[in-house]
């Protein structure tokens, strides 16, 4: 058995591998490669056949090739059972994971490695190629090159701008390194000589199965990572992927909105990312920075914009940070796409959710003109036909009495109107959120009830209140309807309301303590819905919105409103607001 390979490979990446052979310093292996051409009839022509012609049936040749180059013709060029072939359909699956290959293809660019530009621009002339002919004799439509920089020692820019003015195309570059080529050629050496030096060759199979097996792990969730539909889903798969690619130690990630970080994972005070360093990071253009030789920072972006900035600490091989680095930058464009399409669909789904409840306020406000409506205006038709009876003589009667009572059913027709115009103005109204201060935005409320509050000689404490970042608007005529319900809805005894607050990892809880009749059970959910009265004997009369607008506004707001209550006990209406830069 002889100890020399012979490794045959396309000439377009032969530089590539060239590159790692050295860098490994691989030892007994040559590297040979063919030449492909484009001929007159427009179809790829390759010299494979007479580069492995040239060598006799004894030694040992390892071909990695394309399967066009192999099967592009009528029969085989080669009589594969006689060499160890590797073909691939696309070669830059060496340099690229193929669903990364298949993506760029489906976007239109035409594939290049270093190596490849200068192959390319070494043969121009001889093929013949040009702007005009390009698309007929590759036989492919493209619309710009993307080149694959390899690091390989070339300056791949002016190399890609002369052939840019060549063809007349427009390129793009993304660094990937030479991560995976190294990967596969391991694996492929490995593979062949596996029976000859199984003993020696057990640790590197291992470690390359190990490391194949834990891109395979994370190319199969880039796979679907596009098809999560929440932002918190993509971040957790965000995370996963980057600790099967490269093995840290931890990994942070900082979510960012406006080109402003909103939220820590983990928390802020577990975290050593920070608004100084994100506000410095987000002012470079570049897509990285390192931290130290162990660590990297990335920008998730999507055109143009960053979505968020993930932390890798403390890498498992320090040493090929760099090329790491390639393949960082393109899988964090890929998921900053991610969250892009989940905060699109987030927006989407309120936006239908709003729509529903839109269509319900509808039927609502249909039954409500149907309805309560036309009862004050039945009442005022009935007074007004009366009143034509009074002056035609039919009717001996006082005609006050019918237009007093015309009047009184016109009013409350007005003031169900009105309250109808307000509860509407909630869709339509933008919010104007700034940081308020409760304390005062309660005395405002109380300020406007002053009256109600003196003729009911109601007693109204409060806690000490937070600061929250809310509308102004909103927030007096959530904690007015409130205090006015706790006023209105008393006992006997003289009406007692306390106002406090709480805190969870995420919301304020305001609360709204009185010592009212209480509410059954079987009513709590109900009060809130549009122009519901309760159907109690010692109830107050009222329109039935109050409460309405206060889960409108309080859920605009990010929160969420409810009761707790035993009738003739008392209420503690609760509700929440998002804590300040959560």
């Amino acid at each position: 058995m002889n100890e020399k390979i012979t490794l045959i490979t396309c000439r377009s990446i032969e530089k590539e591998i060239r590159k790692v052979i050295e860098a490994k310093k691989i030892k007994k292996i040559d590297i040979k490669s063919y030449f492909c051409d484009f001929d007159n009839d427009h179809g790829q022509k390759c010299d494979i056949e007479n580069v492995v012609s040239g060598f006799k049936d004894t030694e040992e040749l390892i071909l990695l090739v394309k399967k066009s180059c192999v099967f592009g013709g009528k029969e085989p060029r080669i009589h594969q059972k006689k060499y160890y072939v590797k073909s691939l359909t696309n070669l830059f699956e060496l340099f690229l994971p193929e669903d990364l290959v298949k993506y760029y293809y489906d976007k239109n660019y035409y594939l290049l490695t270093s190596g490849g530009v200068q192959f390319w621009l070494n043969n121009l002339d001889t093929w013949g190629l040009t702007g005009q002919n390009i698309f007929e004799l590759t036989n492919t439509q493209f619309d710009s090159f993307l080149i694959l920089d390899t690091k390989i020692g070339l300056d791949t820019k002016i190399m890609a701008d002369k052939l840019s003015k060549k063809v007349d195309l427009p390129y793009e570059i993304i660094p990937v390194g030479l991560d995976f080529l190294e990967i596969y050629l391991n694996k492929l050496l490995t593979d062949f000589r596996l029976q000859e030096e199984k003993e020696s060759s057990l640790e590197k199979i291992i470690e390359a199965n190990e490391k194949q097996a834990n891109y395979e792990i994370a190319f199969d969730l880039i796979k679907t990572l596009t098809q999560l539909k929440t932002e918190n889903d993509v971040i957790k798969c965000i995370e996963l992927i980057f600790e099967k690619l490269f093995s840290p130690k931890y990994i942070e990630f900082a979510v960012i909105r406006n080109n402003k970080s909103i939220r820590f994972i983990p928390p802020r005070a577990e975290n050593s990312l920070n608004r100084g360093k994100i506000k410095d990071f987000l002012k470079k253009e570049k897509e990285y920075s390192l931290e130290g030789e162990h660590s990297f920072n990335l920008k998730l972006i999507h055109k143009g914009k960053c979505y968020g900035i993930i932390k890798i600490g403390a890498i498992e091989f320090p040493e090929y940070i760099s090329r790491y680095l390639s393949l960082a930058i393109i899988i964090a464009r890929i998921c900053a796409l991610a969250i892009n399409n989940a905060r699109v669909y987030q927006k989407l789904n309120k936006t239908l959710k709003n729509l529903k409840e839109s269509n319900k306020d509808l039927e609502q406000f249909a039954y409500i003109v149907s309805h309560d409506l036309k009862q004050p205006l039945t009442i005022i038709m009935g007074y007004l036909n009366m009143l034509k009876k009074i002056y035609q003589g039919e009717i001996d009667m006082d005609p006050l009495k019918p237009l007093n009572e015309s009047l009184e059913s016109a009013s409350n027709m007005d003031h169900m109107i009105t309250n109808l115009l307000e509860y509407s103005k909630f869709n339509q109204t933008r919010q104007k959120k700034e940081l308020l201060d409760l304390n005062k935005v309660l005395k405002k409320a109380m300020a406007n009830l002053r009256s109600l509050i003196t003729k009911s000689k109601a007693e109204i404490t409060h806690d000490e209140l937070p600061e929250v970042h809310a509308d102004e608007t909103q927030m007096t005529v959530i904690f007015q309807n409130l205090l006015e319900n706790a006023m209105k809805y008393s006992s006997e005894e003289t009406p007692k309301v306390n106002i406090s607050s709480d805190k969870n990892n995420r919301f304020w809880i305001i609360k709204i303590e009185d010592n009212g009749i209480g509410i059954d059970a079987s009513e709590q959910d109900k009060i809130f819905e549009l122009f519901y009265r309760s159907n109690r004997s010692d109830a107050t009369d009222g329109t039935g919105i109050g409460l309405s607008i206060c889960k409108k506004a309080v859920e605009r707001l990010g929160g969420k409103i409810w009761v707790e209550s035993k009738e003739n006990s008392g209420s503690i209406f609760n509700f929440t607001i998002p804590v300040l830069n959560y």
